[in-house]
């Protein structure tokens, strides 16, 4: 009887939970585009999309991309205007989209620790009791992800 090789996906579920790894053309549809002209003219599914929860899950999916030489698009809100959130080459979009917590804020020394997904607006909340700030002043910053503005 004859196997067939797994999937991108398949391969995928064996670093994070199954239930975080996205491959139906439908669920996929909304990581085709973000806020910029680009996704008008080059809408392209990705071929999965991932969520992980952990630096480690991260870790785990960008060693895997790195020796299957697949292509890896990092993800965060998708408000940004440059196109960099498509995966104009498929591959995977990492979608940080769960990775929203502040780690650390070190006040003596004006630094602050956080994850990827974590919105700019929450950030600014969090800091303002410390009489602290993120000097950006992005429009979209009730939607926008720090990973997003690295």
């Amino acid at each position: 009887m004859a196997t067939t090789a797994p999937t991108l996906a398949d391969r995928l579920r064996e670093i994070i939970p199954a239930d975080r790894v996205i491959d139906d053309p439908a669920t996929l549809l909304p990581y085709a585009y973000d806020a910029s002209f680009w996704s008008l003219r080059q809408q392209r599914l990705p071929d999965v999309v991932v969520v992980p929860h952990t630096t480690t899950e991260v870790a785990g999916v960008v060693r895997f991309a790195d020796a299957s030489g697949t292509p890896v698009v990092p993800r965060g809100a998708g408000t940004g205007q440059t196109g960099g959130a498509i995966a104009a080459r498929g591959g995977i979009v990492i979608s940080f989209a769960r990775m929203r917590e502040i780690l650390e804020i070190d006040r003596p020394n004006l630094q602050v620790v956080v994850e990827p997904g974590l919105v700019f607006a929450d950030l600014q909340d969090a800091l303002r009791p410390h009489g602290l700030f993120f000097p950006p002043d992005p429009g979209s910053g009730r939607a926008c992800t720090l990973g997003g503005m690295a």
